[in-house]
């Protein structure tokens, strides 16, 4: 699969930083500006950095004022916020009277400054459906018609819907999963006192990220949905991918099972390859199979696969005339890879290889989308029993997690 091009639309984003603080941190944010604009630009810049990672800036000369737009309204101790018509020019505007002297210059007494608070937003298209009106996936034209979408694992923890979307001449159904928000709260008596919001902490997890993974596994070989495109702004995201037609593996058993087996084990092997470790790769729910072939659509849970073992990498490719370095990873690495196989082939003992022979189908084909000589009778064996205590990585983490 050839590396997916898009193309960029510049629109007005739905909601901005402004509005985020009004739905999530005060009610009365405007009133609130207008008594000390100066405090709650310094607020509303460290809400900045930890919902987008970006600071407010604030822009001097580059835009006129909108002074006379029905819109611009003023606030209060010369702060003012523009939601008119231009796009552009809305935010916060603040200014500062320097008298005659600017006046001469520039025909007016005061110096503005722009403070854009994530009025814009990127809807990128994938090229395959540069024909399709990209109008279609704006939120608000895209939730008027959209379903919210239950799994059976029951109500995801953020918000995923389906919606029709007619893309070069066939109507299809498309996924729009927005980003996962979390948020935390200062206490009455740990609030600092230059904070002016109780919102101490932000946590998003976008669906760019989630794109991202999902590409560069599809580059890689592994069958995931049709990456549409995503929509970006400072507050909200959304994926959109293609629907894939089919049912969970588990509905095929037992009469498919020896294709599943196989398709199951090479994609095992190709995410080892890309370096990720799926959380819960065993769980059917996050896998489609539409009689032929098996797909990967749900990648959220995509880490990194050294994570517990944290390699230096640096001190390994350092030295290029040192080699024991890199030759101490690849042995651990391997391992890796097998403690991985392993793990999944003891998760599916109940569901997907109940048998010594399902069990010896899934070690075969791990190895040989590997690259690997096939194992001996003997070191099979090893690979497919396992001693009742017998603890998975994902099990590890879960309790190294309710430890901390």
């Amino acid at each position: 699969m050839g590396k997916t091009k898009f193309d960029y639309h510049r629109v007005e984003a739905r909601k901005d930083l402004l509005d985020f603080i009004v739905e999530n941190g005060d009610k009365k944010l405007y009133e609130h500006i207008g008594e000390n604009p100066s405090a709650w630009i310094d607020e509303l810049d460290i809400l900045s950095a930890a919902l987008t990672g970006q600071p407010l800036i604030g822009a001097i000369g580059l835009n006129p004022a909108p002074i006379g737009d029905p819109g611009f309204i003023e606030l209060g101790n010369d702060a003012f916020l523009y939601k008119g018509e231009d796009f552009r020019l809305k935010g916060l505007w603040t200014r500062r009277d320097e008298g005659e002297s600017l006046r001469r210059i520039t025909g007016d007494r005061y110096e503005w400054t722009h403070y854009r608070t994530g009025s814009r937003a990127v809807l990128a298209i994938n090229r395959e459906f540069s024909r399709a009106p990209f109008e279609q996936f704006l939120p608000g034209n895209f939730e008027r018609v959209a379903k919210p979408f239950q799994s059976e694992k029951g109500q995801p923890k953020r918000p995923i819907s389906t919606f029709p979307a007619r893309l070069n001449g066939k109507e299809i159904t498309v996924f729009a999963k927005g980003s996962e928000l979390s948020m935390s709260y200062f206490f009455s008596h740990s609030k600092p006192g230059y904070r002016l919001t109780d919102i101490s902490r932000i946590s998003r997890a976008t669906s760019k990220e989630e794109m991202e993974t999902t590409l560069k596994l599809g580059e890689l070989g592994i069958r995931v949905p049709r990456v549409i495109g995503y929509y970006e702004s400072a507050t909200e995201d959304f994926l959109f991918v293609e629907k894939v037609e089919g049912r969970h593996p588990d509905r095929f058993l037992p009469d498919e099972k020896r294709t599943i087996i196989e398709q199951d084990a090479a994609m095992l092997a190709a995410l080892c390859l890309t370096g990720y470790r799926k959380g819960g790769f065993t769980d059917f729910d996050d896998k489609i199979f539409d009689g032929t072939n098996l797909y990967l659509i749900d990648v959220d849970e995509c880490r990194d696969l050294y994570y517990p073992a944290r390699p230096d990498f640096r001190e390994m490719l350092l030295n290029p005339g040192n080699t024991k370095a890199l030759s101490d990873f690849r042995r651990q690495q391997r391992k890796i890879f097998i403690g991985t196989m392993r793990d999944a082939i003891f998760r599916y003992q109940s569901s997907l290889t109940p048998t010594e022979e399902d069990k010896i189908l899934y070690v075969q084909t791990f190895y040989r989308e590997l690259g690997w000589k096939q194992p001996s009778q003997e070191t099979i064996r090893e690979h497919i029993n396992f001693p009742k205590d017998y603890m998975t990585v994902d099990s590890w983490l879960a309790v190294m997690s309710d430890s901390d």
